[in-house]
């Protein structure tokens, strides 16, 4: 099985506050993570707040795939949480990228890789975006991607019959991905509410909050938009 290392480093000055290490199957673009405590938390079954757009079944998945990538990670993200910014490292194959930013920008770049490799299903078109989708780059730009990987599915699997040129299956999907992230954030309300440390709790909580993607009719008009803006005049 090849595989993909990848590094996020949450960073003040020189100082790494929280480190958060993710292997990638390169043949399922899966996440193989290294990170997962047994037992798991009962907050990862998947019956817990189970997301209302959700296909599995418990008898064969007792845990929400999504979920259990997070486990981990959060643990890891703990010391960052009352920072307002970090510089934000990520050690790839295909180099290193750093930039500072807020905590909000940096866990959502780790946040997209989990969501698209984690293995849940409504997150499955995003998929093979997520090996080239770029640390910290914007909302828009991997709208954009997203749009061009959909049109081009299009075209291959619709040869000879109408394509979606109003782009409906792809306003469904980022729906689906609102869906399961909006009960995600219910999920961890949930689960990190009897915590002692309930004012850290709360602040994770507000972080995942920020970190949501717009609705997908906003996020695919403001791609159009942009994709105006940058048309050839003929």
């Amino acid at each position: 099985m090849a595989v993909v290392d990848l590094h996020f480093f949450f960073c003040r000055g020189e100082r790494v506050l929280a480190h958060v290490p993710l292997v990638l199957d390169v043949d399922t673009l899966t996440l193989q993570s290294p990170d997962i405590p047994k037992p798991l938390p009962d907050w990862a079954r998947l019956e817990f707040k189970q997301c209302s757009n959700c296909t599995l079944q418990a008898a064969e998945s007792p845990y929400c795939p999504f979920a259990t990538q997070l486990v981990g990670p959060l643990e890891r993200l703990r010391p960052i949480i009352g920072e307002k910014s970090v510089t934000l490292r990520v050690v790839s194959e295909f180099g290193v990228v750093s930039e500072e930013t807020s905590v909000a920008s940096a866990v959502s770049s780790l946040m997209s890789l989990l969501c698209a490799s984690g293995g849940c299903p409504q997150m499955g078109f995003l998929r093979p975006l997520a090996r080239v989708t770029l640390p910290l780059e914007p909302a828009v730009a991997t709208t954009r991607r997203a749009t061009g990987f959909y049109t081009l599915t299009q075209m291959f699997l619709r040869r000879g019959s109408a394509t979606d040129e109003a782009l409906t299956g792809l306003s469904q999907i980022y729906k689906d991905v609102q869906t399961v992230n909006n009960a995600m954030a219910k999920r961890l309300r949930a689960a990190l509410a009897s915590e002692e440390g309930a004012m850290q709790a709360e602040r994770l909580i507000k972080l995942f909050a920020e970190i949501l993607p717009r609705a997908a009719d906003d996020q695919l008009a403001a791609c159009g938009e942009r994709l105006d803006e940058d048309a050839p005049s003929i």
